[in-house]
């Protein structure tokens, strides 16, 4: 897959991120739709994890002790 065509998917994924969100707007709690988001993301990303592991795609250190101070 080349850089346009994912280019394209990642252009796709943020229009029906916003689409759906303002879909949600008014029917949903903020702090709800905030956590429904992060699990979703979440899941998806331990998916993709899983899916590289399975594959063998994975590098021998995934995150350095500095990278890891910073988000904490």
């Amino acid at each position: 897959m080349n850089w346009l065509q994912l280019a394209a998917c990642a252009a796709l994924g943020m229009a029906l991120y916003n689409l759906f969100i303002k879909a949600a707007a008014g029917h949903i709690h903020q702090m709800v739709g905030a956590v429904v988001l992060q699990v979703v993301a979440a899941l998806i990303g331990a998916g993709l994890l899983l899916v590289l592991y399975l594959r063998g795609g994975l590098p021998t250190h995934l995150v350095t002790t500095r990278a890891s101070r910073w988000p904490l």
